[in-house]
């Protein structure tokens, strides 16, 4: 396959692909103006479309037999209209009754069933797109009937230009639908839903595993100093990759066949036994040269090798596809399921050397009629001519289960040495470019421009796992996104609430931990500056094994609570304890906090911790930093530079007061500063205080 026909099936369209003019030969709609869709209750409400140029389109919402509203447009040179429906008294007709929407201009759109109401975006990586059929419980799911609720789910395609048009359809919530709901979205609809009594509907549009720059339009990327260099070569090495690869791979075939390191077919006999015997990592390495090896982690390169293992289906989920998810195989891999092949790549799909984690993610899936419950055995072939080879995954799993642990490895073949000649002619490794879900303004093109200008009442977001190495970076992207998407909605008053990362990784006993998730919940928290924003501290959520934790409840409904405090007038407690002031008082610093909602709780501190929800329920046992102590999760320090140390903390009145033997004078104080920390500060309403640190250091 041709490089350019390779990065095309990614799903990334050039300009020219976006861009190709064509006029419309009738009058015709985006896919967000069809059947079941929710319009927004506001006095403008846009609608647009295509038409010949010159035609002039008439819009009718309204019941069935009455006039209703209207709009008209007249479609310009390129086709192109736009018009507004005053919606104000759309309310006066009675809940839940479908409306009629007709669009006119020379022929005819009727849609027989749309609601009025309150629309939302819902946006960002994993932990938003995660479906309810992973997060709900079968009870959730099927009493899920609601045809006040709504959603929207904006296929995932990445572009390289703006694109005007998404793809994806409206339906309501229902035992046969909410399995597909973003699961965040959905409970944060239903909260709202619930509330306020109307039609509620959520536009979802989110891709696993992508950055804030996929997000945010080009133009506001170079607008920023500390990544418009970064933007323009990351895009600059996607659009050369097809040419920067055709001349490595002139350079590379050559050099393999005069050193005798191309590829060769495996025996049909050897692919058998390599691929359908007993594969138990637990038996010792057998007379035919197997080993055991832990994976992920390196394995010996200059060969082609082999590395099987057996895997358990369970009865819930055979017949059904059984996904395979490897952040990265370095070489070039065939996977086999009981010897059937279900995956792999060649040179012709290889994307690069594999050093980012964005490049190489293998992601397959086993055809439901080889999926059985019982024993398999999983088995890849991994050809490394060039060195080194391994598994490096985060992700490292099937159908959810881990795959870490003990495999077998063996040699197939094993390339001669290289002298120092032919490791000078080795041609240099290929630089991969960003993957397209990962390039700077794609999902943006993508997924978020043909959105534009739909009726909103404001975004909620979930996102940052993929940017949580870069603080920095994320302190200057995110308000700019922000800043971005209100100005190409024509909203500077658009509401737009997020979900603070929740806890991740091992627990530390360290009070001076490095790095970690807990700079990037400051830099999250820094949009708050913004007007109109809001942060749903989830800190209390998560499990230290899955960075995509099951509970989605508790985040959808404190994103729900910002909204009916701040967009709806509800009186709701709608966050924790937040930081307001610090005194010192001797050896002792006395916190100050806004929303006590009902006053400050002291939780009681569990025994256990949860690792991990998925396949099964895993807790692991809790040691506490500060056994003695009312709180948990506290730290301070003397002078600038010193050494942080627990802390006791307790409650008095509406303050916190904070102390350690070891820092006889106080200056500075953290709390939940860690990537999976022990808290237990609440408010009467059941939110956590949010992390802080009073330090700059």
């Amino acid at each position: 396959m041709p490089p350019l026909r390779a990065l095309a099936m990614l799903g990334l369209a050039t300009a020219t692909l976006a861009f190709t003019p064509r006029l419309p030969a009738e009058l015709s709609l985006p896919a967000l103006f069809s059947e079941h869709m929710v319009l927004q209750h506001s006095a403008a409400t846009p609608v647009w479309g295509r038409a010949r140029p010159g035609e002039v389109v008439t819009i009718r919402l309204g019941r069935a037999g009455e006039e209703g509203v209207s709009a008209s447009a007249t479609a310009g040179p390129d086709g192109r209209w736009q018009a507004a429906l005053d919606l104000t008294d759309a309310r006066r007709t009675p809940v839940g009754e479908p409306l009629r929407f007709t669009a006119e201009a020379g022929r005819v759109i009727t849609f027989s069933d749309v609601l009025v109401g309150e629309v939302w975006l819902a946006s960002g990586q994993s932990n938003m797109a995660q479906p309810m059929r992973v997060s709900g419980t079968q009870e959730e799911i099927a009493a899920s009937e609601n045809r006040l609720l709504r959603t929207f789910n904006v296929g995932n395609r990445a572009f390289t230009e703006p694109h005007e048009q998404v793809f994806g359809a409206w339906a309501s919530a229902s035992p046969r639908t909410t399995p597909s709901f973003s699961a965040v979205a959905y409970y944060f609809g239903q909260r709202l839903q619930a509330e306020l009594g109307v039609p509620v509907a959520l536009i979802h549009s989110s891709w696993g595993g992508s950055p804030i720059e996929a997000w945010t339009s080009f133009e506001a990327l170079q607008a920023l100093p500390g990544l418009a260099d970064k933007t323009a070569a990351d895009r600059k090495t996607f659009q050369e990759f097809p040419a920067t690869k055709a001349a490595w791979l002139a350079r590379l075939e050559p050099w393999l066949a005069k050193h005798g390191r191309q590829d060769r077919p495996t025996a049909p006999a050897d692919l058998a036994a390599f691929t359908r015997e007993p594969a138990s990592a637990s038996a010792p390495p057998d007379a035919d040269g197997w080993q055991t090896v832990r994976l992920p982690g390196p394995l010996p390169g200059e060969r082609i090798l082999w590395i099987r293992r057996e895997v358990e289906v369970p009865e819930q989920a055979a017949g059904k596809p059984l996904g395979l998810d490897i952040d990265e195989i370095v070489g070039l891999d065939t996977v086999y399921f009981n010897g059937v092949r279900v995956g792999g790549r060649t040179w012709e799909t290889f994307d690069g050397d594999g050093r980012s984690r964005f490049n190489a993610r293998r992601e397959y899936r086993v055809p439901a009629e080889h999926v059985t419950a019982g024993t398999h055995v999983l088995a890849i072939r991994i050809y490394a001519p060039l060195g080194e080879s391994g598994i490096n995954a985060g992700h490292f799993n099937a159908g959810g289960r881990s795959l870490s642990g003990d495999w077998l490895w063996r040699t197939e073949h094993a390339f001669a040495p290289l002298d120092a000649a032919a490791r000078a002619e080795m041609p240099p490794r290929l630089r991969a470019p960003l993957r397209p879900f990962n390039l700077p303004a794609s999902l943006y093109n993508g997924m978020i421009h043909g959105l534009i200008p739909y009726g909103l009442r404001g975004v909620i977001w979930y996102q940052g796992e993929a940017n949580a190495d870069n603080p920095p970076l994320y302190r200057e992207a995110f308000p700019a996104l922000i800043r971005d998407w209100r100005a190409r909605w024509g909203h500077p008053d658009l509401s737009f609430y997020w979900c603070q990362l929740p806890a991740f990784m091992s627990k530390t006993a360290d009070p001076n931990p490095p790095g970690g998730w807990a700079p990037f919940r400051e830099a999250q928290a820094s949009a708050l500056s913004l007007p109109r924003t809001g942060q749903a501290v989830i800190i209390d959520t998560g499990e230290s094994g899955d960075v995509h934790p099951l509970d989605k409840r508790t985040p959808g409904e404190r994103l729900a609570a910002l909204a009916l405090a701040h967009d709806y007038g509800r009186d709701v407690i709608h966050s924790g304890p937040t930081l307001r002031a610090v005194h010192r008082e001797g050896d002792k610093l006395r916190l100050e906090f806004d929303h006590l909602g009902g006053g400050l709780v002291a939780r009681p501190v569990p025994e256990e911790h949860l690792h991990l929800s998925l396949p099964s329920r895993v807790m692991r046992p809790l040691k506490r930093n500060s056994p003695g102590s009312q709180l948990e999760g506290f730290a301070v320090r003397g002078t600038p530079g010193e050494r942080w140390h627990w802390a006791e903390a307790r409650i008095e009145g509406d303050t916190v007061v904070v102390w350690s033997p070891a820092v006889p004078e106080p200056q500075a104080v953290r709390h939940a500063w860690a990537s999976n920390p022990t808290v237990n500060l609440f408010n009467a309403a059941g939110f956590p205080a949010a992390p802080f640190r009073t330090d700059s250091d």
